[in-house]
């Protein structure tokens, strides 16, 4: 799974917070919150950023930063393994 849709899933599991509640939450712009989920392609060079959205979603940040590299794939795919 991209690394654009395991965010929108950590989110939807957080309960659907707006990019804005989670730039609050986190000091990550709300529009770079934004465009790691709308963004289908390479992204997260920054590990700081990567860092702060791990602490806040609760996973280890070598689970985000391994994504960041993966072809986007369908979110239904993750969720029926």
């Amino acid at each position: 799974m991209s690394l654009s849709d395991y965010l929108k899933y950590l989110r939807a599991v957080k309960g659907g917070l707006t990019p804005w509640e989670i730039a609050d939450a986190t000091g990550v712009p709300a529009s770079t919150v934004h465009l790691f989920e709308v963004k289908h392609r390479l992204m997260g060079e920054d590990d700081a950023t990567l860092l702060k959205l791990a602490d806040f979603y609760g996973v280890p940040v070598e689970e985000l930063a391994r994504r960041r590299g993966a072809y986007r794939k369908r979110l239904t795919n993750f969720l029926e393994v």
